[in-house]
C-alpha cells in the first residue's frame, strides 16, 4: 500500500525522535555545577594561580570550591605522572619531590572531572649589592659628562634570562640585559639610583637607593 507522502513524513520526524532518545545525551554542566579553581601557596604567601613556586622550598595545593557548600560532595585525588595517587583531599602540603601530574575530582554520583596541572618551579634572581658608582660615591663632570653605571645579578635557574631597569632620581631607564651603560644628563649635586632585575616569570628583586654626587671639577 502506498502512504501519502505526509504520513511518511510524519513517520520519519517519529523515527528520528525515537533514535535521538536511545542516543546517550552528553555530559551537560549546569548552572548550579561548582567551580573549581586549584591554587599554591608557599610560606607566608597568599594561595595563587597560575601554580608558580620556587623550587627549593615546600608548597601547598588547594583546590577551592565555589559555592563552598558543595565542597562536602566532593572527593580529590592528586595524581602523579605514574597514575599513582599522591594524596586523597585538600589541601596536599607536598615539595618538588612529589609532584602532582593531574587531580581528579569525584562527586557522590561518580560523576568525575580531570584538572592537568603545569607547575613553573622558579627561583628569584638575585641583584649584587657591588655597583659602579657605590654608595656615597662622588663623580666629577657636569651635566654633559656620560658617567658609568654597573651592576650585576645572578640566578639559580639555569638559562633563565634576565632583563634590567636603572631607576635614576625619578626616572626609569631600560636597559634590557645590559648590565653596563653610560648616562649624562646630571647636574651638580645629589642624585640616587637602583637597579630592578627581573626575570622571564616576573620574579624581581631590586637594590637600595644608592645615593652619589655629581661634583664639577675645579
Amino acid at each position: 500500500m502506498k502512504l501519502p507522502l505526509r504520513t511518511i513524513w510524519v513517520l520519519g520526524i517519529c523515527v528520528f525522535l525515537i533514535a535521538c532518545l536511545e542516543t546517550p545525551d552528553s555530559p551537560e554542566v549546569s548552572s548550579t555545577t561548582p567551580e573549581i579553581l586549584i591554587c599554591i601557596s608557599q610560606t607566608d604567601s597568599s594561595c595563587t594561580s597560575p601554580l608558580q613556586a620556587s623550587p627549593t622550598e615546600p608548597f601547598t595545593l588547594q583546590a577551592n570550591v565555589f559555592p563552598s557548600s558543595a565542597k562536602s560532595e566532593l572527593s580529590f585525588k592528586w595524581i602523579s605522572a605514574k597514575s599513582e595517587t599522591l594524596k586523597t583531599g585538600t589541601p596536599f602540603k607536598t615539595d618538588t619531590s612529589r609532584v602532582p601530574d593531574s587531580l581528579i575530582v569525584t562527586d557522590d554520583n561518580k560523576n568525575r572531572l580531570s584538572f592537568a596541572l603545569d607547575f613553573i618551579f622558579d627561583t628569584a634572581p638575585v641583584l649584587s649589592s657591588k655597583t659602579v658608582p657605590a654608595n656615597g660615591d662622588t663623580l666629577f663632570g657636569d651635566s654633559t659628562t656620560a658617567f658609568f653605571f654597573e651592576y650585576s645579578a645572578t640566578d639559580a635557574d639555569k638559562g633563565d634570562s634576565l632583563v634590567y631597569t636603572l631607576v635614576l632620581d625619578s626616572t626609569e631607564y631600560f636597559a634590557g640585559s645590559m648590565t653596563t651603560l653610560y648616562q649624562s644628563g646630571l647636574a651638580e649635586g645629589e642624585h640616587a639610583f637602583r637597579v630592578i632585575v627581573q626575570d622571564v616569570y616576573g620574579l624581581k628583586d631590586s637594590t637600595d637607593w644608592i645615593e652619589f654626587t655629581v661634583q664639577e671639577e675645579k
